[in-house]
This record gives structure tokens, sequence and C-alpha cells, in this order.
């Protein structure tokens, strides 16, 4: 039976036929004490919500609720229409089901008169099923029959970590997906390659364009930590030292980002914690990026990171890096701005102790169109470049 058809819901849907009055004031989620609350839209979600689209990117920083949006959007979507049917994949299958159980609670949480008539008649741990013929179902990718709504978790983890799985979701589980219907991929970023990388960079583009978007076509969306009320600490428990201050100024004279100083203590006490690179990893405040700097004995120095704080590069060497190469390579950043260490990704070989700290991890950071046999080397050189 449908809920229109049921006279015992007829009230509440005469109350609650406003899909967003429903997404704000109906359902219920744990919080992170693990309390049960109304779900109310922080100021993120909100600002997703006002200008959603049917296929969205959303790079983001951690925690800001984008996971329990799109969940209280699937139950509605599950009990408000019949035969709907919603994916969710995730970086782990325990990732996804932890997504399937913030469904079930919203669910859970309605009033008994629309439980009653839209029933929950399975529930394991990968897929729930409604009386209506709705269903959801999780796992680390999806090959299943059509979906009406998809929900990619993590992604730019996903491939940067596992880009085999990464090819599979974008080969498989987004063709499964009806035309016109929903895609919701939201991530923190994770180096600038991969597919999450690419994916950012065609929707940044097509964007810039100015041009209306197709059924086929992403909307980009970007929220920082700084958009959620939760970052914050007294600020009179935490000392700045000179290098967060000048952090704080260039987000403010480049982005208008002004930063409370509660704001403030707070990241820079994080920051001890996780320290700088995966700090502005985790917790953005603009997206990634990637330009070649200049080119040296066959290989790419690479600017990577975030526009406001690009001390990282990637560079991009043959793995017969000579002697005379990484001095080279030294000498050139030594003579803009100082002290430059090397670290090399990739075979052992053939680099001198001397002149790199090795570690066997390889690296995918290669730009389109150089080889994979080429590794990657990562440099630290301060917070200035040297120009091209």
């Amino acid at each position: 039976m449908r809920l229109a058809d049921a006279p015992e819901a007829q009230a509440f849907l005469e109350r609650f036929s406003d899909r967003s009055r429903r997404m704000n004031v109906l359902y219920k989620v744990l919080d992170e004490k693990g309390n049960l609350v109304p779900y109310v839209r922080r100021p993120a979600q909100q600002a997703y919500a006002d200008d959603h689209w049917v296929l969205d990117i959303i790079a983001k920083a951690r925690q800001l609720g984008f996971s329990t949006e799109i969940a209280i959007g699937i139950t509605d979507c599950c009990v408000f229409r019949r035969n709907f049917k919603a994916g969710i994949i995730d970086y782990t299958l325990d990732d996804a089901q932890l997504k399937l159980q913030k469904i079930k609670i919203a669910y859970l949480g309605l009033p008994e008169a629309i439980r009653n008539v839209v029933a929950l008649v399975k529930d394991n741990e990968s897929e729930l099923w409604f009386s209506n013929g709705s269903s959801v179902s999780v796992g680390t990718t999806h090959r299943g029959g059509t979906l009406q709504y998809l929900h990619i978790s993590e992604f730019g983890k996903i491939a940067a970590e596992k880009p085999e799985i990464a090819e599979e979701i974008v080969s498989g589980a987004l063709n499964t997906v009806a035309p016109g219907c929903m895609v919701k991929i939201e991530s923190t970023a994770h180096g600038t390659s991969g597919r999450f990388y690419q994916m950012v960079e065609a929707a940044k583009a097509r964007a810039a364009t100015g041009q209306p978007l197709s059924l086929l076509d992403y909307r980009l969306h970007f929220f920082g930590w700084f958009m959620d009320e939760k970052y914050r600490l007294q600020h009179n428990l935490v000392t700045l030292t000179q290098e967060h201050l000048e952090y704080f100024d260039t987000l403010q004279a480049k982005y208008g980002i002004y930063l409370t100083p509660d704001q403030k203590a707070w990241y820079a006490r994080k920051e001890l914690d996780l320290g700088p690179d995966k700090m502005k990893e985790e917790f953005q405040v603009s997206l990634p990026h990637r330009r070649v700097l200049l080119q040296l004995n066959g290989g790419y120095v690479v600017q990577a990171g975030d526009d406001e704080s690009p001390q990282l590069a990637v560079v991009i060497v043959n793995i017969e890096l000579t002697k005379l190469g990484v001095r080279h390579l030294r000498e050139a950043f030594n003579a803009g701005q100082g002290r430059c260490s090397v670290r090399c990704y990739g075979p052992r070989r053939r680099i001198p102790a001397c002149h790199a700290r090795r570690r066997a991890a390889v690296r995918d950071d290669e730009p389109r169109g150089i080889s994979r046999s080429l590794r990657g080397v990562r440099l630290h050189a301060g917070r200035r470049w040297l120009p091209v």
C-alpha cells in the first residue's frame, strides 16, 4: 500500500508534504555522544541542500555530516517512493554497514503510523527492504540492478589506495544508475591523482564554462572545516606559532576566510595530533591542485597540495636518477629558498643513500602521459617555490 492510500497517514502527509521540511524535522540520528536526537541540518548541510544537483561531487573536510545528510535523504526516498532502489559504496564493508545503520535508525524514528504502512520486511547487515518495494544495499562496489540513488563515500581514499576498485566503481557501479537519477560522491581529498581528483577537475572545468549542466555533468561542491561549529577550542588555552599566524593571514588575504580566535586555537591544537601535512589533507580550506613547475632530467617537478599551503612537491623522475641529477635537483631548489630534502618512493637501487631517504612504498602520482616506469620523489622545501 502507498502512503497516499493509507487513511491513518493522511494527516501526516498533509503536515509533511514538503520534503525539505521532512528532512529537517522528521528524522532522528545518533549524535557524536551516542544520543538519539532530531536531525537538524548544520550550516554546511543546509548549504549543500540548497544547491544540490542530480550528480554531485562533494569535496570536504572531515566529519561535516554529509554521509548523515545523504543517509537521511535515502531514507526519505525509500519511505515516500515505491520501488526506489539505492546503493551505498564505501572504503570498507564495515564503513558501508555503518551508513546502513544510520538509515535504519532514521526509519525507526518515524511515527508508528508511517512504519505500519511502510514496514521494514528485510533487515540484515548489507541491505534493507521495505514493504513498498524500496530497498537500499551496501558494499565496496556494485554491479547489480539499476539504481535510482548511489552514494559513494570516501572515493578520494579509494582512488588513492585502491585504484583498481575505483576503476571498477567508475566502469560498473556508476553505470547502474538510471539516467537523470542521483549520484552523490563525497570525500576528503587524497593527493592530486586518481579518479576522484580527475572527476573534481572535470567538474571544476565544466563549472568554469558557465554553461548549464546536463544530466551527465557533475556539480562540484566544496566545504571547509571552518563551516562546522564543533571545530572550536577556548583560545586562551592554546599558543599560536608564527607559522600559524602566517597561515591564518593567508586564508584571510587569499580566500576572505576570517577565523575566530577559538577556530584558530582548535586548528593549532589539532595540528599537534595530526601533523601539518595530514591536517591540511583532512581539514581543507580549498580544493587540491597540481601544476608542473619545471622539467628536469627527463622528469617533472610537480607542485601538489592545497592552494593555501603549497609546501609539498612531487617530483616525477626516472628510477635510474643519477647522483648528478639529484645534486642538480637539490641545487635548483636551494637557489630559490634554502634547504631541500629528498624522499624517494620506489626501488631502492641506483639512488645514493646520501642523497635520498629511501622508502619502499611506490607512489602513483604521475601526471597524465608520464610512463608508469617513473616514480615519485617528495621534496620538502619550505613555504615558497622556485619560480618557473
